[in-house]
């Protein structure tokens, strides 16, 4: 196998004095996996960087074995643009956690590989709002469930089938639920934050607690408890930080 593409760096691990393993979510051809030689020099070791945009040339002899990089260019540095941004890192490294873990290599990640440098190409912008960054992390924490095979249904009413209203989400059916048919139940249902059902809707910390408390609860129910997410205690404290990030009040200078 053969071929030429871009994509982002999801994960580096060191593999011998001059040598790294890189793992790239692709454009085309999905997640890949392979040796890169002389990783530690100063051209490629600044290249590969989580969250890097890359083109890249990989070969693989036979498919069952791993495989390596070549002429590893880099397209776009994003890593330099929010290194020394708390939050935004803690963002990228949350969701590069869970795509790292749980997405089968080699499958076709087309819409995920969007997704994913659409958001980082949103985080980079200097002048996005921290709300803004927190309310498209948790939609792009709803795409990747979707894509894992547990989409949240949030377009109508589990009960009455109405689009009207719509307030909370059944943590068993993972379906909206409108607020006549779920007062009674508050108590025991998600409370579905309205900026991810109407993009005209502004977020503020008290729905992006409760987009973070969606999100969190049907990832430790599917893909925690279910899946093989090694890396999840990872994945829990990033995403800590990112809640405690959310400031309830204004600071006036």
């Amino acid at each position: 196998m053969n071929f030429r593409d871009e994509g982002l760096i999801l994960n580096i691990k060191n593999y011998s004095e001059n040598s790294a393993i890189i793992k790239i979510l692709s454009k085309s051809h999905g997640i890949y996996r392979g040796f890169i030689k002389n990783s530690k020099s100063k051209k490629i070791n600044s290249i590969i960087q989580i969250s890097n945009l890359v083109s890249f040339e990989f070969k693989n002899r036979i498919e069952e074995n791993l495989g390596s990089f070549s002429n590893l260019d880099l397209i776009e540095s994003r890593i330099s643009k929010f290194i020394f941004e708390k939050i935004k890192l803690d963002c990228i490294q949350s969701l590069l956690s869970i795509i790292n873990d749980l997405f089968l290599e080699r499958e076709n990640l087309s819409q995920l590989f969007e997704k994913l440098n659409n958001f980082i190409d949103k985080i980079s912008d200097q002048k996005i709002s921290q709300n803004e960054i927190i309310a498209n992390y948790i939609k792009l924490e709803i795409f990747i469930l979707s894509n894992l095979g547990y989409g949240l249904d949030l377009e109508s009413c589990v009960v009455t089938n109405s689009k009207i209203d719509l307030a909370f989400v059944s943590p068993k059916s993972a379906r909206a639920v409108s607020f006549n048919a779920g007062r009674n139940y508050a108590n025991k249902l998600l409370k579905l934050p309205q900026f991810l059902i109407s993009e005209h809707i502004e977020p503020d910390y008290l729905s992006l607690l409760d987009g973070l408390r969606l999100t969190e609860f049907f990832i430790e129910k599917f893909l925690i408890s279910e899946k093989n997410f090694y890396n999840s205690k990872q994945y829990l404290f990033y995403r800590n930080n990112i809640r405690d990030k959310i400031i309830p009040f204004p600071i006036f200078k």
